[in-house]
């Protein structure tokens, strides 16, 4: 459970780091393309232990532990081979092919969707937005006319039980960042936190790419994400 003085101070640090770096300044062009952009130290935000999770899932999954061998232009980042869900309407952002499905293994496809970029140039993100998903395992199809054969990554929605408690857990945070009237790239940032301190690598993931129309900074932040799960380099 996050505390509402770490939830204040989350806030306020994200606000001053926006004042300080001057990040508005920045064009999402120039995010997306500059390797070496840099964002603000996330100390200043409280969030160390999430970005630290978020290097060693990155180094698992380059070490195929994780997301097994990469495939040259595709990159998955918030859904990788034998990830652990609680979201039951998933949030896909991945760079690579367009078109994504999913199915239970050893099925036909029940759902597919041709996706668009999001605000950073090559990075895709598709919301499952039908009946929620069942618990068990289930596959992400990526899928092009040109390929012989489609890229398959398999992923797991958790039990019910531990569903439920996760969801009794968040609803209290999101009460206490009700309570201190946090604007949605705080809560996003929050939420991620929460998600990575249960080790749930994929909805902490979702999180930071959920504000609709993200500020200058979020976006930097979003493109650290994108380099230190695609880029063929140690995060």
């Amino acid at each position: 459970m996050v505390s509402l003085h770490k939830l204040f101070r989350i806030g306020l640090a994200f606000r001053l780091g926006l004042a300080v770096v001057g990040l508005a300044a920045i064009g999402s062009a120039s995010l997306a393309k500059s390797g070496s952009a840099q964002t603000p130290d996330p100390s200043l935000l409280g969030l160390e232990p999430m970005w630290d999770f978020f290097r060693r899932e990155a180094e698992d999954r380059r070490a195929g532990g994780n997301g097994g061998p990469r495939v040259p232009g595709q990159c998955e980042i918030t859904i990788a081979n034998h990830q652990l869900v609680w979201d039951r309407n998933p949030a896909f952002v991945w760079t690579g092919l367009q078109t994504i499905g999913l199915q239970r293994p050893a099925q036909a496809s029940f759902w597919d969707k041709t996706a668009t970029e999001t605000s950073l140039d090559g990075v895709y993100r598709v919301v499952y937005s039908e009946d929620p998903l069942a618990p068990g395992l289930y596959e992400v199809v990526f899928s092009s006319p040109l390929l012989a054969s489609n890229i398959v990554r398999s992923f797991e929605v958790m039990d019910n039980d531990t569903h439920a408690q996760i969801a009794a857990e968040l609803e209290d945070l999101e009460d206490s960042l009700a309570a201190e009237n946090a604007d949605a790239e705080t809560s996003a940032l929050a939420r991620a936190d929460f998600f990575a301190g249960k080790n749930l690598a994929s909805d902490a993931l979702q999180e930071l790419f959920t504000v609709a129309e993200p500020s200058p900074a979020m976006q930097q932040r979003q493109a650290e994400v994108v380099e230190m799960f695609c880029s063929d380099e140690q995060p």
